[in-house]
This record gives structure tokens, sequence and C-alpha cells, in this order.
């Protein structure tokens, strides 16, 4: 059986091609205006061969204004939680195989964040955060006047965050419990409290992309936490920002969870409407 599972997100819409329960193709699309209309319009864009597929899938949060079927093909939408749920918990099983947790934490880190957390087939929203993608592109639009992901990452690279942050050593001078001294106790800080600060815009932009990442990474662990869960999968397509990840991961490892990123995590979405169809 072969069948196309679609995302519909906020910045982007993910196409997968599936056929015997494995991934045969994977696009992604800038997100378009949704109606009825430009929805068929959109998937005559599509490189897909309708006529050789036999359902579709649809998730995300425009996929509420498709009709029941595409051309004969009958279409089936799936709540966006249960299919970043069920879409960490494929990713999990594809990574870890027969070692794969009952129980994880699935963070999809896209123009906001979500967290889903799974206990077998159930899948519960906890929350998230505003802070995301989108986020992330704004500040560095804003305060770098740089928008190309190329260079933004270059930029990273270059940067010092410990120019614009202050640690706990810059306060108290010491470690304060389970954070060490060169932890960050706030971020951007030096720029708020010293009127002359020897900073690039390297600098700047490893700052901002530490304060996009703790932000997540502190989120996700008191959710994870709360809810007494050992394992987040990271997913969405900020995961591909190494330098976010980083941090994250950084951050995971002070608080003694495991955190994963899998192999297709920025498609969690698609792949999810597909296991919950």
């Amino acid at each position: 059986m072969r069948i196309c599972s679609m995302d519909f997100g906020g910045s982007t819409v993910d196409v997968l091609e599936w056929e015997n329960g494995q991934i045969q193709s994977i696009e992604s699309y800038e997100s378009v205006e949704i109606s009825t209309q430009r929805f068929q319009d959109f998937m005559r864009t599509l490189r897909l061969k309708i006529e050789t597929i036999d359902a579709f899938r649809v998730t995300g949060g425009k996929s509420h204004f498709f009709a029941d079927e595409f051309q004969g093909i009958p279409l089936v939408r799936v709540d966006e939680i249960q299919a970043i749920g069920a879409g960490g918990q494929w990713l999990l099983k594809e990574t870890l195989g027969n070692r794969v947790p009952q129980e994880a934490l699935t963070v999809s880190m896209g123009t906001g964040t979500c967290m889903v957390a799974s206990r077998s087939l159930k899948h519960v929203h906890l929350g998230g955060t505003g802070v995301g993608g989108g986020t992330f592109l704004s500040l560095c639009r804003l305060l770098l006047q740089e928008s190309e992901p190329e260079r933004l990452i270059e930029l990273f690279n270059q940067g010092d965050r410990k120019k614009v942050d202050l640690s706990v050593r810059d306060i108290v001078g010491r470690d304060i419990g389970r954070i060490s001294a060169d932890m960050t106790a706030s971020n951007l800080g030096k720029l708020a409290y010293s009127k002359e600060i020897d900073f690039s815009k390297a600098d700047l932009a490893a700052g901002i992309t530490n304060l996009i990442g703790q932000t997540i990474a502190i989120a996700s662990v008191f959710a994870a936490q709360a809810e007494h869960l050992n394992t987040i999968v990271l997913t969405g397509k900020l995961t591909r920002i190494k330098s976010i990840v980083d941090i994250i991961f950084e951050v995971g490892k002070v608080y003694g969870l495991k955190m994963i990123l899998p192999k297709n995590a920025d498609y969690v979405g698609a792949i999810g409407a597909f296991c919950k169809s």
C-alpha cells in the first residue's frame, strides 16, 4: 500500500511517500495559505504520481481545511498532538530498535516548541513554549540583520557567548548546587550591566543561539521531570541547527536526562500522521 503523509506547519509543508511502512521519498516546501482551492493547486505542484497513491494522511494546524478525499483518494486528518507523539515514538524505535523505552517526551521545535508525553500508545500534550525557530530567526534578523542560515551558522561558529552572557562565576564566583560556575546565569546579561562591552556580531550570534537552546532545553527538562520521564526526543526543523542542539544536549547532561536526536527528526509530524492513520 502506498501512502502520502503530509504535515502543514507554520513555516513549511512536509510531504512523505510511504510504501509497505517504509519512507520512499521526502519533500519539504514553504508553507502556503491554505484553502480548498489552494490545497488543490498545491497538490498539483507536487512531484507525486497521484494515481499511485492509495491514501493521504494529513496533520498540522491547517489540515482542517481539507475535504475527506482528493481526486477520489481518501484523506484522513490526524490530530497534531497525536502525530507528534506517534512520530517521536516511531523515530525512537528506528534509532534504538528493541531498546526503545515505552515512555518518552517528544519535543517538537518548529516555529514554536511543543512537548508531548508518550506512554505506549497514549500521547498527552504537556504544553510548550513560544520560543522556537520563529523567535530565533526574528532575533537574528533584528539584532544581526542576518537571515540566511549558512551565514548564521558561520557567525555562531566564530562567536564566543561568554562575551555577552553572564555566567554563574561572573556573579558569585563558584558553583551553585548542581549548576557549575561556567553555566549561564543571565542570557545576554553583560549587555545590560556594562556600558562598554567588547563583543562582536559573531559573539552576539552565539549569545542568541545560547538563549534559544537553553530556554527550550530547560522547559523540556522540567516537563520531563514533572512527568517522571527520562528520555527526551528532539524533533522539528530547529534540529537542523547543530549549535542549538549541542546546547540542548549540554543542559540535558546537567540534569541526567537522555536526549536523543534521531535521523529524520525534522519530519516528526508527517511521520506521525502516517503512524496514527
